[in-house]
């Protein structure tokens, strides 16, 4: 069976002490969220709705 996979839209890659700021949106009509998905000294800045799907904490 083959494994599922989902694209994602990245923003950006940058230091994982980065906080997401509460006026940052992404691309869209309505412009959506902005959410921060850390692994080990790096996070992506992704749509918070994809973050919000996937379960990922923050």
């Amino acid at each position: 069976m083959a494994a599922e996979s989902t694209a994602v839209y990245v923003y950006g890659i940058v230091p994982a002490d980065v906080e997401s700021q509460p006026h940052a949106t992404g691309v869209g009509d309505p412009p959506g969220e902005v959410a921060v998905v850390r692994h080990a000294e790096i996070a992506a800045l992704i749509p918070a709705r994809v973050r919000a799907a996937t379960g990922h904490a923050r």
